[in-house]
């Protein structure tokens, strides 16, 4: 039985205080690093097949980390990418009550598009692995994906 794991990047450095999306940049603090090595430690001994990541550097710097760790390489996924929200990308997260991360502009992937993306992705690692495979994605992205694997309605992420 094949045990998909998924993982957030650790933290990164922000210092514009910017919602970053898919922004190039972002890299990992000394935290997020310290983050990584324990969320490495915990999968290095769990029969990992695979590593992957979101083409963000956030996430390809967790994912190699993990990968390393594991005694793999690491391979990138468009499935498993930041939502695509270019409206508020690089807005100041100042300008936004609450949870920023679901804000959605006019122009941003809905909750059920990157559930459909995130699935799709789920279901062609558990094809081609026969081992466990971990991937490195972006908070709201796989918490769209538990939902909607949980058969929860979609809709509240585009409010929350």
């Amino acid at each position: 039985m094949t045990i998909v794991y998924a993982a957030r990047h650790c933290d990164y450095s922000n210092p514009e205080g910017v919602m970053p999306f898919r922004m190039p940049g972002f890299p990992l603090t000394g935290l997020g690093r310290r983050q990584v090595q324990r969320l490495a430690a915990y999968l290095a001994d769990r029969n990992m097949a695979a590593v992957y990541s979101s083409p963000q550097l956030r996430t390809r710097q967790t994912a190699e980390i993990v990968a390393e760790r594991c005694g793999l390489g690491m391979m990138m996924s468009d499935l498993i990418n930041e939502m695509e929200n270019p409206g508020l990308q690089g807005r100041p997260l100042s300008e936004y009550k609450g949870s920023p991360f679901i804000a959605l502009s006019h122009d941003s992937e809905t909750p059920g598009q990157i559930f459909d993306r995130m699935y799709r992705f789920v279901l062609e690692v558990l094809h081609k692995h026969d081992g466990n495979v971990v991937f490195v994605s972006h908070g709201d992205p796989i918490g769209i994906l538990r939902e909607g694997l949980l058969g929860n309605d979609l809709e509240p992420w585009k409010t929350r």
